[in-house]
């Protein structure tokens, strides 16, 4: 329990700084150590001289009447608040079943089957094309070698031992062996996808092919978007299932965008 400093002095919470002032100096007459024998005197002096430090000044006194209108509470109730907040924050169901102030009505899968259905069939023919312009061969184009550098001579990395960094044209072209695969100035032919026209094949003159697309994980997730997609139209599924199954297709599907960007 918080001091009552207004009782230590004797005096009530209306007097002003002289009476406080006044009452302190008749009061530390009486119990001054010097002038008396008992032993609790000097703690009793003590108390005296915090409560008079606290209630002549103007901020600590305002600071002191605010904190002395808190309510008091025993042993007992500290306890059984620490024990409840406590419980509060370690407990599984309290944080994971927690809800904001915001609260928003629940998603009605039923309303909007229809316009899932459109979406896992839109996403799938997205998935599709691509496929398709992994499956088949588009337009060949000529180029010429304009250099071949070894990448370890300048990296002097042991990973790129037998790499080589062929430039034609704008592209940039890595390419592994013991030997060089082409020379400078020598022809070469550059096949591009069906659809999106990406670089896929590097064929040298003496008739060797290289993969250059690096787009094997673009297989990958095409079919799982594919899979995804058409699991989500089957009735079989709950609307809610069919839902979430357009959602996570849908964003496979921005993957595969940005992969045209970068690949």
């Amino acid at each position: 329990m918080a001091k009552d400093y207004y009782q230590v002095l004797g005096i009530e919470k209306t007097e002003d700084q002289a009476l406080i002032k006044k009452a302190y100096r008749d009061k530390a007459k009486s119990l001054h150590p010097d002038k008396s024998k008992d032993p609790n005197t000097q703690m009793v002096f003590q108390e005296l001289n915090e409560a008079y430090m606290v209630l002549s000044d103007p901020e600590k006194k305002s600071k002191y009447d605010r904190g002395s209108q808190m309510p008091v509470l025993s042993e007992e109730q500290v306890r059984d608040i620490l024990r409840k907040r406590h419980e509060y924050y370690w407990d599984r169901d309290s944080i994971f079943k927690y809800q904001g102030n915001n609260v928003y009505p629940p998603t009605d899968y039923q309303a909007t089957k229809k316009y899932v259905l459109i979406a896992n069939l839109i996403i799938a023919a997205f998935a599709i094309v691509f496929l398709v312009d992994l499956s088949f061969k588009g337009k060949v184009n000529p180029y010429e070698v304009r250099s071949v550098y070894y990448v370890y001579s300048g990296t002097q990395d042991v990973q790129d031992f037998y790499t080589y960094k062929v430039f034609i044209g704008n592209m940039e072209i890595y390419l592994s062996g013991d030997e060089p695969p082409v020379a400078e100035g020598e022809e070469v032919y550059i096949t591009n996808s069906f659809v999106f026209q990406k670089p896929y094949t590097f064929d040298t003159a003496d008739g060797k092919t290289y993969n250059i697309s690096g787009r094997a994980y673009v297989l990958w997730l095409s079919l799982i978007i594919l899979l995804v997609s058409i699991i989500g139209t089957t009735p079989a599924l709950s609307p809610e299932r069919q839902f979430n199954a357009a959602v996570i297709s849908g964003f496979f599907s921005v993957l595969l965008i940005i992969s045209l960007i970068f690949i």
